[in-house]
């Protein structure tokens, strides 16, 4: 599954990525800022791709100008209550930190997931990444009761929240790019069965479906 918008790619994960990934996230300037800062093995790297590749999981790589440049998930994903229950996204790009790919990319996987039917997601922060937390604030997650002594804080995110916070910028953003796109490859696998059945009813002047022929694994 492929989603384009605002300027990104978010390409899903496939067994082919993992290694590349694994090289990434091991890199100490993103271990630093996450609650697991072991190295990963190769092992414990397959072991983890063969947990989440399913339904209830969508890791998307980031590209921007061609370039693969971060990660970006909503996991944990509860098809019956429509929550994702835990969404992440960091850049190993580091000349990107603090510019608007980030925010977009945020956006484009965010709206994707409301308009197909979800209606919360949630992501954590820890406590000492203050960036994190403001970037995620600014998107309109709000902290979860009772998250005082916890240091990777619990936040939540409706879609009436979502567009209170984002609705001016993701105008302007959409002027400039006006279509979002969701291209899934045939033969369907489970996640991409999922999302076909929910965009059957969306407006394609809000998202346009294309299928193709090819298998992404």
């Amino acid at each position: 599954m492929k989603i384009e918008g605002y300027g990104i790619t978010l390409d899903r994960l496939t067994a082919r990525d993992i290694e590349f990934l694994r090289e990434k996230r091991n890199r100490p300037e993103v271990s630093a800022y996450m609650e697991y800062r072991e190295y990963i093995t190769e092992e414990a790297q397959a072991a983890w791709f063969n947990r989440i590749n399913n339904e209830f999981n969508n890791y998307f790589l980031i590209e921007y100008n061609g370039e693969r440049i971060g990660l970006i998930s909503g996991a944990e994903i509860d098809w019956e209550e429509n929550v994702t229950r835990n969404g992440g996204l960091f850049l190993w790009a580091t000349e990107y930190w603090g510019t608007s790919i980030p925010v977009c990319a945020s956006f484009l996987l965010t709206e994707v997931s409301f308009i197909i039917g979800f209606r919360k997601t949630y992501i954590r922060a820890l406590e000492d990444n203050e960036r994190a937390m403001e970037f995620n604030r600014s998107l309109g997650y709000v902290p979860e009761p009772n998250q005082n002594e916890v240091r990777n804080k619990l936040y939540s995110l409706n879609p009436e929240n979502f567009e209170k916070s984002t609705g001016k910028l993701r105008a302007i953003l959409r002027r400039k790019y006006p279509q979002i796109k969701v291209t899934l490859f045939q033969p369907f696998d489970a996640m991409s069965a999922r999302v076909y059945a929910r965009l059957q009813s969306i407006n394609p002047e809000i998202l346009e479906v294309k299928i193709v022929q090819g298998n992404e694994c």
